[in-house]
């Protein structure tokens, strides 16, 4: 009788280790365990694409964002245009052509959403162009001059202060970000190459503001993502990825700050993302390929209310969408 009760409590040991090895076998793409730097987080995983129209491909999709509704926008850089797609990857519209006047791009870079109007960082036109949600011009919020408060500059990056309207705009010209209200009158700039004007920046591409106020400015060329306080005079917190080669940023470029507080950085040169809280490297996905998941010199970042994750790459003209558990506003 007790050989019986021993042996089938053997077998009961054996089917749960078999049952554990078997989750853990099946969970491996989704959970990280006992990985220096990393905590117990999901990563991400590829849902779809957006790639527009096949007989009309995009050309160097550098910005995103999405608006309330889920619709997403793209800046088409090399053809001088911004796409919007809704939430299942059908194309809405298309809008902006070639040239100088109203209306018109030339190597549209960043873009944002802020009470139904679309903001478009015209790089090549030295300007920031403003237009509806259905992709009628409106007006120019700021251009390049030297007259300006603003003064001269090359804009790429470009987010909003939701609680006070404030915009803020990377200058891949001047190393700085600018910020103004939401009427484009000149507030004051943060950062800069020269010594004396706050922190020094190096072809700052992405930024982002979370709820807090604080300015996150993906310092490109210098490697790193400084955390900066809302007034812009105190830095608070310096990201430059892990010490080892591992983990270290090469281009970070776009970045988006969710209502958790996790920072996700595009690291254009290492062709993944990267989750930071506080400080701490939580998770990455992506590395360098063409197939699902993979990606090929990424670009701009945008989160929806859903927690998606939105990645432009330039080197192969779509949109990849990843799923997370992040909670978005």
């Amino acid at each position: 009788m007790k050989k019986k009760q021993f042996i089938i409590g053997v077998l009961v040991i054996i089917i749960v280790l078999l049952a554990i090895f078997l989750y853990l076998y099946l969970t491996r793409n989704e959970i990280l365990y006992n990985i220096p730097g990393f905590s117990r987080e999901r990563v991400p995983t590829f849902q779809y694409y957006l790639q527009g129209d096949p007989q009309d491909t995009m050309d160097s999709p550098m910005g995103v964002a999405v608006d309330g509704l889920g619709n997403v926008y793209v800046t088409d850089a090399d053809k001088d245009r911004v796409i919007m797609f809704d939430k299942s990857g059908k194309i809405l519209r298309t809008f902006g052509e070639s040239g100088t006047g109203e209306g018109q791009l030339d190597y549209p870079y960043g873009i944002a959403i802020y009470n139904n109007e679309v903001y478009v960082a015209d790089k090549g036109n030295n300007r920031v162009q403003v237009f509806s949600d259905t992709g009628e011009y409106l007006r120019t919020l700021v251009r390049s001059t030297e007259s300006s408060p603003a003064g001269v500059f090359e804009p790429a990056g470009i987010t909003f202060n939701l609680q006070t309207g404030d915009i803020y705009i990377t200058d891949l010209l001047g190393h700085r970000i600018i910020v103004l209200n939401n009427q484009g009158q000149f507030i004051r700039d943060i950062g800069g190459a020269e010594s004396g004007s706050g922190f020094f920046l190096a072809f700052p591409n992405g930024v982002a503001v979370d709820d807090k106020g604080n300015i996150y400015i993906a310092d490109s060329n210098n490697a790193r993502v400084l955390v900066v306080s809302a007034d812009g005079k105190r830095l608070l917190r310096e990201v430059d990825g892990e010490k080892d080669d591992e983990g270290r940023f090469s281009l970070p470029r776009g970045i988006g700050v969710d209502s958790t507080g996790r920072i996700w950085i595009v690291d254009t040169l290492n062709h993944r993302v990267t989750a930071y809280q506080g400080g701490n490297r939580l998770l990455q996905f992506g590395e360098l390929g063409v197939k699902e998941g993979e990606l090929y010199f990424p670009n701009g970042l945008a989160l929806d209310k859903e927690g998606r994750i939105y990645v432009t790459e330039r080197g192969l003209n779509r949109i990849s969408v990843f799923g997370t558990q992040a909670v978005i506003k």
